[in-house]
């Protein structure tokens, strides 16, 4: 679980696997962006208290994805 606090910035730590994949990079999704967003370099803004998902996909392969709780706190 990821914890972020609210109107703060993080950055998203993630690897993949394989590494032939991580050259290609990865794309970042928030299931919700009333409670948070996340930009194309992963970096996670809290918005609004509550929780969503974050899913981070590989680009050369979008089968390839993880998904990683997130919860804004205050």
């Amino acid at each position: 679980e990821m914890v972020v606090p609210l109107g703060k910035s993080l950055l998203t730590r993630y690897t993949i696997k394989p590494a032939s994949l991580s050259k290609a990079g990865v794309t970042f999704e928030s299931s919700d962006e009333s409670v948070a967003t996340v930009n194309r370099q992963g970096y996670v803004k809290g918005i609004a208290l509550g929780q969503c998902e974050l899913t981070i996909r590989s680009k050369r392969d979008p089968s390839v994805s993880a998904v990683l709780p997130l919860r804004c706190m205050p």
